[in-house]
């Protein structure tokens, strides 16, 4: 099983290629005939100066906010061209051709961006999809563009935090912290894209959830132009054993915050025993549901579902007692996952 391997996400051996016929050099996504490709209804701008091909669709654009924005589009464009051949169509007299070995979902996330369609910012939505965030990144990465990189990890960042705090946050206004863009299984994706990267910070939080899905951890996904996203064997190696650690980390925390005896000040003391007493029965009669959900979500009270009733002093030290317990598993994170991540578990 390997993770998403098309060649738009490893390192570049070649340029593409600027010709008025020709295809990129080992790409097999430029096969496609200029009489069987068709122009892109969103970017197709007939002053445009350069025509990207993507498979079999053509984006006509403008060179210069291309070369603004990639080093390597700069470099490229600053390279003598080869001679002009005879095209089968007039657009490409004029108009040089650079073929991509990119999908054109991908190739017109990152125009959108850039030639926005409308005066809003593809950024501006709270909820950016899966697809876009990824293909920002991977293109991000490709083409050497810096800041399109940097804001598509810092939003990766913003929900797969170093800190438990920020990771439990997520959780107030929602039943699960995903990004609202996002489905459960794209933690796949973020973990391929973060080990594109170099991101490391965000490998701990995107494997434990990748550990709280079902098949689809083995199964993968498929993006929304069909290339199929899932775990590298060493990192499903890494879920499949951690897994076991984090479904005893949410028994042991539940536990731990019930085992107790009543706090200095119970209003109650002999009613409290015994609902402590009754909510340690019963994490044990519900340990393997306990163990199928995220060990870090905000501990919740049995006392509304299972009729267990604690006075507010004891029931807010046994929350505590849970929250100390959640600390100390979320500080050994990302050394189960075998991750370094500089200061990671520390205040």
């Amino acid at each position: 099983m390997q993770p998403s391997s098309d060649s738009s996400d490893g390192p570049l051996r070649k340029r593409p290629r600027i010709d008025d016929s020709g295809d990129e050099a080992g790409s097999a996504a430029t096969e496609t005939t200029q009489n069987t490709r068709k122009r892109d209804d969103e970017f197709w701008f007939e002053d445009g100066n350069v025509i990207l091909v993507a498979h079999d669709v053509e984006f006509r654009i403008y060179r210069g906010i291309l070369a603004d924005h990639s080093p390597f589009f700069r470099d490229m464009f600053s390279l003598p061209q080869p001679p002009d051949h005879e095209p089968p169509e007039a657009d490409s007299a004029t108009c040089p051709l650079v073929h991509l070995a990119d999908s054109p979902e991908d190739v017109r996330c990152i125009l959108r961006v850039y030639i926005p369609r409308d005066d809003s910012s593809p950024f501006a939505p709270d909820s950016p999809s899966f697809d876009f965030i990824s293909a920002c990144i991977r293109l991000g990465h490709k083409y050497q563009m810096a800041k399109l990189l940097d804001h598509s990890v810092a939003y990766l960042k913003t929900w797969y935090p170093t800190d438990m705090a920020s990771w439990q946050k997520q959780y107030s206004d929602r039943e699960n912290h995903t990004s609202p863009g996002f489905d459960h299984a794209h933690a796949i994706g973020v973990v391929n894209l973060a080990r594109l990267t170099g991101e490391s910070s965000i490998l701990p939080t995107a494997l434990l959830d990748c550990c709280l899905l079902e098949e689809e951890v083995l199964d993968g996904f498929d993006r929304a132009d069909g290339t199929h996203e899932e775990l590298a064997p060493t990192d499903l190696r890494l879920c499949l054993k951690t897994r076991i650690g984090l479904a005893a980390a949410r028994v042991s925390i539940f536990a731990r915050a019930y085992r107790a005896d009543v706090s200095k000040g119970c209003a109650d003391p002999a009613s409290c025993r015994a609902a402590l007493r009754k909510a340690l029965a019963l994490i044990y009669d519900l340990a393997l549901e306990l163990s199928a959900t995220d060990p870090f979500k905000p501990l919740s009270s049995l006392d509304d579902s299972h009729g267990i009733s604690l006075c507010p002093l004891c029931f807010s030290a046994a929350m505590e007692r849970g929250k100390e317990e959640q600390k100390g598993f979320w500080n050994a994170l990302a050394e189960a996952f075998e991750i370094e991540v500089e200061g990671w578990g520390r205040p």
